[in-house]
């Protein structure tokens, strides 16, 4: 994430209030875990990427940012879809 995404959040604070930024960065974070994992199964990159990250974690060093073989996925896109799915659900009535 470069801050794209920090500003769309900014805005959708501006523009729903604090609890419906909260519920749709919620959904956004479910739906960018699945889009994740439906696009590193489908190009293959699901173990590499499990193995980098579970690395990673345990050694306390930061990931660098340099990694050409590093899979790329636009959060934007899972918090334009998570956003309207917060919508939805607040219009309906339905807890989210």
């Amino acid at each position: 994430m470069k801050g794209g995404e920090v500003k769309l959040a900014a805005a959708l604070g501006a523009l729903g209030g604090c609890p419906f930024v909260v519920s749709a960065i919620f959904w956004s974070t479910l739906v960018g875990f699945v889009m994740a994992i439906w696009v590193l199964v489908f190009k293959g990159d699901l173990g590499k990427t499990l193995r980098r990250a579970i690395w990673y974690a345990f050694s306390l060093k930061p990931p660098p940012d340099d990694d050409p073989t590093a899979t790329q996925i636009p959060y934007a896109v899972a918090m334009a879809f998570g956003t309207m799915w917060a919508f939805i659900l607040l219009q309906t009535g339905s807890p989210a």
